[in-house]
């Protein structure tokens, strides 16, 4: 989970609400210790109490494809509620110029076989280019 950078009060309320619906964090208990991790680019992660996997790894905001994946996102209706995730495009590209596993491989052939007919197909190849400048 990607989120923007915010101030420790803001972040202090955030971890109390993560800690009230029964959450922790793998990294620390200490909510000053977790939020100089976010400060130091250093990603964190939480689970529910009691449980160690699933977890779910939380940063900030560090380069203009995480902005992009903050700010273009779509809303997936599932029957327990809903969930904001980045659009397609964007998730594709990064799978297959990023992580290149065959596991992300196919995910990213899964995504496009999926949401056929309503991808940006030019969008996807401009996000292909920028990431492998970004990362090369």
């Amino acid at each position: 989970m990607i989120i923007p950078k915010i101030d420790f009060p803001t972040f202090q309320s955030l971890y109390a609400e993560l800690k009230k619906n029964n959450f922790y964090c793998l990294n620390s208990e200490e909510v000053s210790t977790v939020y100089e991790y976010l400060k130091d680019n250093l990603a964190v992660r939480f689970a529910k109490n009691d449980t160690l996997i699933p977890n779910i790894k939380m940063k900030w905001i560090r380069s203009d494809f995480d902005k992009i994946a903050l700010e273009k996102t779509i809303d997936v209706i599932l029957s327990k509620g809903n969930i904001r995730i980045s659009h397609l495009e964007l998730q594709i590209a990064f799978k297959e110029e990023v992580l290149k596993s065959p596991k992300d491989l196919e995910d990213a052939r899964h995504i496009e076989k999926i949401a056929e007919g309503f991808l940006d197909t030019t969008l996807i190849n401009k996000y292909r280019d920028r990431l492998r400048e970004f990362y090369k």
